[in-house]
């Protein structure tokens, strides 16, 4: 029976140990307060802009309306002013998404790279000696913290986007393919940034350079992605560029969050299979190179 659960009790433990450190830490708390205002703030936003947008197309869309055109009396035929809807309450409910998966991933840097900026990493394995489970702990807890943001900025944007909607006598689309697919991807958003920030803390060991390498790699996905596309103009010719460009963290993300595909471009689950792959790969790396590394 000892041998049983004693694999259990040290991930117990040191699971225990890093929420609970989590918990005391002043720091975490401010940032979890500073991304809540920013959620707020930004779903507050977010109401305000989808609201001027129901506003005219409401005013669009009633009948006798002088500003109808033809092409747009056939777009109110087509149902394409409905998925305009469930469009933007799928804006509302995944408000915040991109600031919070940069602070999710900045979080799991932190997991790895500060104990090693506080030189506290050595006590840490002197006392666990298994290292693997003190990374899988982290990973845990990164998938925790992200659950946790993912959870508080969505009740946020919830609560937010159905005031929006019921506002303009709106349905909520809760349940419509578009927003329900845009919580789920916002929600892997989350959960793979973290895991993906605890892995590329492993590996660069240092936690600025963990941090500066992160931001490059968060930060500079759309611009390099139109600039490849304004180089490339309607060329269909290199048309799997377009596809490649996707296997790039942050642009993949993009993908994933999107809720459509533009022409010529990966469907959004590529852009969602393509980081869960990041977040497994970086866990397997770093779970290695900690593993073999001397912690001074």
């Amino acid at each position: 029976m000892m041998s049983e659960e004693s694999p259990r009790r040290p991930l117990g433990r040191l699971l225990g140990a890093e929420l609970f450190r989590l918990r005391a830490s002043k720091g975490m708390r401010l940032i979890f307060a500073a991304f809540l205002l920013a959620a707020i703030v930004i779903s507050i936003g977010n109401s305000v802009q989808v609201h001027n947008n129901l506003d005219m197309l409401s005013h669009m869309s009633q009948p006798g309306s002088s500003n109808l055109s033809l092409d747009q009396l056939d777009e109110l035929a087509d149902g394409k002013i409905e998925a305009g809807l469930a469009d933007q309450a799928a804006q509302l409910y995944t408000s915040g998404q991109s600031v919070g998966w940069l602070i999710a991933g900045l979080i799991g840097i932190g997991l790895m790279g500060g104990e090693v900026s506080r030189g506290t990493s050595s006590i840490t394995y002197l006392i666990t000696p298994r290292r693997n489970a003190v990374v899988f702990s982290r990973v845990v807890t990164s998938l925790l913290i992200g659950l946790a943001m993912f959870s508080a900025a969505t009740s946020v944007a919830l609560m937010a986007g159905i005031w929006t909607m019921d506002s303009q006598g709106k349905a909520h689309y809760l349940t419509s393919g578009v927003a329900l697919s845009a919580i789920l991807s916002n929600l892997m958003g989350y959960l793979s940034w973290g895991i993906f920030g605890v892995g590329l803390g492993a590996l660069l060991h240092r936690q600025r350079i963990a941090v500066a390498a992160f931001l490059l790699l968060y930060l500079t996905g759309r611009p390099l992605r139109d600039a490849v596309f304004a180089m490339m103009g309607d060329s269909s010719s290199v048309g799997w560029i377009r596809e490649a460009l996707v296997l790039f963290p942050s642009i993949a993300a993009d993908q994933m969050s999107s809720g459509y595909a533009n022409p010529g471009e990966p469907i959004m689950w590529t852009g969602t299979l393509v980081m869960a792959g990041y977040a497994f790969i970086f866990t397997l790396l770093g779970l290695w190179v900690v593993t073999r590394r001397d912690i001074a």
